[in-house]
């Protein structure tokens, strides 16, 4: 590689802001975020892998459970676990906001905020290993392919 060029790839390297690339790639792939969390709560479970609760508690009341068993369909019916799923459309309607180094989830239903208060903190969390997954799959290879665009570098792994 000649002087010149291996200056340039350096100027280049050195102007490479990784942190902002990232939060980008995150913006850019908000939609990828919520699967985890819909695979999560239909586990059963929060962004710090324990079980989801209402009230404190971790079972659903024996009045929600009646309801459940009687109208729901799917996981709807599910009372093993505290899923927030009864007709589906919390799970439809949900979706991430990403806003620079953070992101939320949220949904247009009217009773998002009676989910949100009554349940954990972690609730809509994305967990250790999805977070995992979602840096291999996603976040990665966007630096990967943004390292190559504004670099010229190519990084490759054995």
């Amino acid at each position: 590689m000649p002087l010149g060029q291996f200056k340039k790839l350096i100027d280049n390297l050195r102007s490479f802001d990784f942190e902002k690339e990232q939060q980008e790639i995150v913006a850019d792939n908000a939609e990828a975020i919520t699967p985890y969390v819909l695979e999560q709560l239909a586990a059963g479970k929060d962004g710090d892998g324990k079980e989801n609760t209402i009230f404190g508690r971790r079972g659903y009341s024996p009045k929600t459970v009646a309801i459940k068993e009687a109208n729901g369909e799917g996981l709807g019916r599910v009372t093993s676990r505290i899923t927030n799923y009864m007709t589906g459309e919390f799970y439809e309607t949900m979706f991430a906001k990403v806003e620079g180094k953070t992101f939320e989830e949220d949904s247009p239903v009217s009773y998002f905020g009676d989910i949100t208060l009554y349940s954990s903190d972690a609730l809509l969390e994305v967990n250790e290993e999805n977070r995992k997954d979602f840096g291999q799959k996603i976040i990665l290879p966007g630096i990967t392919d943004r390292l190559l665009a504004k670099t010229g570098l190519l990084i490759t792994s054995k």
